[in-house]
């Protein structure tokens, strides 16, 4: 209970047919404590039982009075469920002590490219850390290519966040949707799982050794991309494969 401090839910809107995105501040108006972008935190309902606090990335820029959060809801899931009955002023508890390695001190000098993949929920730290890049003179010299992954349409959570920072920064910004045909009004948009872009003749334009790539998001994709890009000298012993996955 020591490390849960007492926070408000400051607003909460639906995203799409399966998300939601909340922001919380702390209850006694105390600044949030400070977090690296990329960044994960702990909420719950109830800190006394462990079963009900969840871990979610922290999507919100740096500069925010507030931590913003994007929520895959989960039919009969506890905190889908919980977090759906809350309104503006109620008490959600958040650990103060954020923590994670997808951060963007993994970018080293040398590098010239990143890749940022994301599936579901997975793709809500790559807004705080594409946020943060613009404000980098030196990161918004990379390429950067930014790849999510969702099952339908409806699930592409801050496309137009992510739109928006394509056309601030060098951001090739594709979705890949499994489920269904992407209709014509959605740019850069296939039908197809975001392990489709990792063709040999695409990876000749991402050296290992000037590029990165940061992984978050399903696990099973985590284990596909990785195999994929093994061969081709990424690795997180290389450093240049970064990967969260806490679910």
């Amino acid at each position: 209970m020591s490390s849960f401090k007492e926070g408000l839910i400051h607003s909460w809107e639906r995203s799409g047919n399966s998300g939601l995105i909340f922001r919380i501040v702390d209850k006694q108006g105390s600044p949030l404590p400070p977090f690296i972008p990329g960044q994960y935190t702990a909420l719950s309902l109830d800190p006394s039982d462990p079963d009900k606090t969840r871990a979610y990335s922290i999507c919100s820029s740096t500069d925010e009075p507030f931590w913003e959060f994007l929520v895959t809801l989960v039919p009969g899931g506890y905190m889908s469920e919980n977090l759906l009955k809350l309104k503006k002023g109620d008490t959600i508890f958040y650990r103060n002590n954020p923590k994670g390695q997808l951060i963007l001190s993994k970018l080293r000098p040398n590098f010239k490219s990143a890749i940022f993949v994301g599936t579901g929920s997975g793709i809500g730290p790559f807004r705080s850390m594409l946020l943060a890049i613009c404000k980098d003179s030196e990161l918004a010299k990379l390429n950067l290519t930014l790849l999510q992954g969702v099952r339908y349409s409806s699930e592409l959570h801050y496309h137009n966040d992510f739109q928006m920072l394509s056309q601030k920064l060098n951001l090739d910004y594709r979705k890949f949707i499994s489920r269904e045909v992407p209709s014509s009004g959605i740019t850069n948009a296939v039908k197809g799982r975001v392990t489709d872009f990792f063709t040999p003749q695409t990876l000749q334009n991402f050296p290992p050794d000037s590029s990165v790539v940061f992984l978050c998001g399903n696990p099973s994709m985590i284990d596909d991309v990785s195999t994929i890009l093994e061969p081709y000298g990424f690795s997180k012993e290389a450093s240049n494969l970064v990967l969260e996955s806490y679910w």
